[in-house]
Parts: C-alpha cells; structure tokens; sequence
C-alpha cells in the first residue's frame, strides 16, 4: 500500500497509533472528563514519541494495545460482551507482537469470570469457552507464522534465556551471561537460549538467595524515580532515546515522576471505590498484571519501559484517575446505557483491519518473495562484502550546501548535518561522519548474504538502482566500528542482474 516506501510505511503506523490513542481518549472524556483524557494522550505520547520512524515491534503492539484497551473499557460499561471477546483478542495478539506483561491475560480471565457470571451458567460457559479461546487463537496464530516465516527453526520469546539468567544471577542484566559465557556468541540461536535457559535455572534452584535478590532489585527499581522506574518515559530525549540523562533535567523529571506516583494511591483509591463496576475490575487487573509482570520482566531489561508497550494503557491511566478523585472523592454513578459506543466500533473495524494485513503481509511476502542467488561476491583484499537492497524512504541523502536551500528529508545539506551530530549524546563517538563529502547516502540496511545488520554509507548514484539487489564492497569505519557501531564506506557496487 505504501509502494514499497519505508516513509511512508512509518508515517501510516503514527498516524494509527494517533488515532488509537485518540480513541483512548475520547472513550475517557466521555466517561470521566476532559482532564483525565488530556493527561491520557500526554502521557502516552511521552512513551511513543521515541518509537516515532522506527520500525520497532513497540509501534504494533503499543497500537493494537491501545485498541485492546479501549474495546474492554467499552466493553465493560455497556455489558456488550462482542467487544470484549474483541479486546481480549486483540490484547492478546499484541501482546505476541510486542512480548510483555503476559499475566495481564490469566488475570482477565478471572476478571471475566467475576464480573460476567459464573461457570455453573450453561451460557455463561459457553461465553467462558470463546473467551479463552481469544486469548489462546493468537499464540497459535503467532505460533504457525513463525513456522512458516522462520527460515531457521528457533525458540519463541527465546531471547526470554538471557533476561532470565540475569535475575537469578541477582538482577545484574540480560548481557550478564554473555560476559560469564563468551562462548554463548558461537551457538545458533536456538542453541544458545536452551543453553541459557538451561543456566538460569541451575542457578535459581542452587542459588535462590541471588533470584530473590533479582526481584527485590527489580521491584525496587519500578517503584523508584529513576529512568528505570514505571513512570521512567516520562522525561526527554536524553533518557527515552539515548539512555543518556543529561544532569541538568535529572531534578525536573525526577520532581515530574514523583508527581505521577503521589497521584497512583488516590487512583488505587478510587478504583477500590468503585470496585463493584467492571470498568474498574479490568483497570485494575491491568495493573496488577503489571505489577506482576516485575518479576518475569525486571524494569533494568525494559528499556524505560518498552516492554511493556502492549498494556501501557493501564499504567498510564492510573494516576488520572487519581486526579478524578481527588476532584470529586466520590464513586462514578453514570449510566452505562447513556455510554455512546460509536468508538467501540472504530476500533474493533481498525484492530481486525490491522491483524488481517498483518498475517496476510507477512505469509504474501514469504510467498512471492524470490530467493537471490548470485555469484561469490570478489572484493579486495581487506574489504567487506555485502548484497544490499535500496528501498524508498530507507535513506537519509547527504547533499553539498549549494545544491539546496534548505533541508528536507530524506536530503540534507551539509552543515546542517554536521550541526545536528554534535546535539547527540557522546557526539564524539560519532564525530567520523562528520568526514563524509557529500553527495553520499546513509542508510540503515540488512546484508542479505548472512542476515547482518549495519548501516551503509553509499555513493548517491547508487541510488539509481532501486529496487534491484546490489553487490557491494568497502571498509568499515574505524572509529564507529570501535564504539561498536558498524558504518560500512561502501568504495564500488554493482547491480545483481536476474541471471546472476
């Protein structure tokens, strides 16, 4: 749809996760006020922002999150037991998508079960019986696409091993074991995370005082204001998208946090206030799924909390719904049947026009992709070779000053270029780009001989052979390479021709 355009790809899962975010929104101002709803799409454009012209896996599952969110709330006002079944489905899906806070599923299970009769029921049986299977069609689904898409047979949610190990070794981070088993680098993947798993419980069952350790850490980090902490997207640039806190805002975001968990007992407060309405029963199984989640997930290895993209939703809520407390310290009496449904509707139609595509792209690219196949790539001695393939919208275009008046993207002029290197944290480790002569281009790109990711510094005229497949050779950068950040200067190229 996009015309094989990376931009525009981009732009389209913004304007979504826009628009469910919207939806949110406005189900809230309807049924709380115009300030919960407000502080809503702050808080959550504070956690998406980062993930903005990225092609994370945070972007879907924040998106179908969302709308998860907002089909059970809807649900759950107006007993309309459809969009229910839909956001449980769509929780799930994003949930596979994105992995994260699993326990939030068991835990609407038994919200279901509490607020929407019992088992004894025939009918409410058979109700019980669709439901689980809302949540259980997903990991299938999940579970028969990595089968047909996986060219290597791996473990799924296998990078779980390496998180894992670093709890039971005492919470000290998933790349712990890579530094007490170097040797881990050598094995397949699927090799390695039995390998690691295998490791993290041996040490849990024979050192279970450091496991204990590991969660008390973890928890002690959600709970703080730090970056680490559940509230710990809500700062700039500096934290979200460089891991870099500058120590002059430090204060500013700590003060911003500590204002968001002095809200968080007032909303625990008023979801124990109306505790017998089942909007509150499924927040509040959000959140503990959550909280639970710590333990599987330490906030150390979530990455200012992108783990947790799929069911952000019932975090960000929390502390508005303190703020509506502390306005009216009174339980909501609004009549669900005056609740207007009208945006139960746009998301369900949005969240199952997502997952079609979603698993028909996916198994149609599989299908109708051609396998490459070409002569052994000859370059000289000491370069690197790779088979690369320029897509639209891909590329950032580096231009000589004269050439245009002003930046756009995808080009840039020169000294604009340089200027915005030093705005980025550790601007010295990257100043090498700054010795790039223009025209060249810039590009994130996967060599399609081994899988590897780099990025690639091309001659502009290579731009000229989009779409097709490129053999290339160069060197890498050493500066960059040595600060672990692969720049490969591609020196010559040619096109791969069909007969190849």
């Amino acid at each position: 749809m996009s015309g094989n355009n990376l931009m525009w790809s981009l732009a389209a899962l913004v304007f979504l996760n826009g628009f469910s975010i919207l939806i949110s929104a406005e189900v809230l101002r309807k049924y709380f006020n115009p300030l919960v709803a407000s502080g809503f799409v702050v808080l959550s454009f504070l956690f998406y922002r980062r993930f903005i012209g990225m092609t994370d896996t945070e972007n879907l599952g924040f998106l179908l999150g969302n709308l998860g969110f907002s089909l059970l709330f809807i649900g759950a006002l107006t007993k309309f037991v459809p969009f229910i079944f839909t956001g449980t489905f769509i929780t799930a899906f994003a949930l596979n998508t994105r992995p994260g806070a699993f326990i939030i599923l068991p835990l609407l299970v038994t919200w279901f079960l509490i607020y929407f009769g019992r088992l004894q029921q025939k009918r409410n049986l058979k109700k019980f019986v669709v439901f689980a299977a809302m949540i259980l069609v997903p990991f299938l689904l999940n579970a028969m696409l990595a089968t047909a898409l996986g060219e290597n047979q791996g473990t799924l949610f296998s990078n779980y091993a390496y998180t894992l190990y670093g709890i039971a070794d005492g919470g000290t981070g998933w790349e712990q074991v890579y530094q007490d088993y170097p040797e881990i680098t050598a094995l397949e993947d699927r090799e390695a995370a039995e390998f690691v798993y295998q490791l993290a419980y041996q040490k849990m069952f024979t050192q279970p005082v450091l496991f204990i350790n590991g969660i008390r850490s973890a928890y002690r980090d959600f709970f703080s204001l730090s970056q680490r902490s559940a509230f710990g997207f809500v700062s700039g640039g500096d934290v979200t998208a460089f891991d870099f806190p500058q120590p002059e805002n430090a204060l500013t975001y700590q003060v911003a946090r500590g204002v968001l968990w002095l809200l968080t007992p007032f909303g625990l407060i008023f979801l124990w206030q109306n505790r017998t309405r089942p909007e509150s029963g499924l927040i509040f199984a959000g959140l503990l799924g959550i909280i639970l989640s710590v333990v599987f997930i330490p906030p150390q290895d979530a990455a200012v909390m992108r783990v947790y993209a799929a069911s952000m939703p019932y975090l960000i809520i929390l502390p508005m719904l303190g703020l509506v407390w502390l306005v009216s310290r009174r339980a909501i009496t609004r009549n669900n049947q005056e609740f207007i449904t009208h945006e139960g509707y746009q998301a369900t139609a949005t969240a199952l026009f997502l997952v079609t595509i979603t698993i028909i792209g996916s198994l149609a690219i599989r299908i109708l992709r051609q396998p490459l196949s070409y002569r052994e790539i000859s370059c000289q001695a000491g370069q690197y070779s790779a088979v690369l393939r320029i897509r639209n919208g891909s590329y950032l275009q580096l231009t000589r000053d004269e050439t245009i008046k002003q930046t756009g993207i995808p080009e840039l002029r020169y000294r604009d270029f340089v200027d915005n290197l030093q705005d980025f944290p550790n601007a010295a480790q990257i100043n090498e780009l700054a010795g790039l002569i223009p025209p060249r281009a810039i590009m994130n790109a996967v060599n399609l001989q081994n899988g590897q990711m780099l990025w690639a510094v091309l001659p502009s005229e290579a731009l000229t052979t989009i779409p097709l497949p490129i053999k290339v050779c160069g060197s890498w950068l050493p500066q960059l390479l040595e600060n672990g950040l692969g720049f490969l200067n591609v020196e010559s190229y040619s096109v791969i021709e069909s007969s190849e």
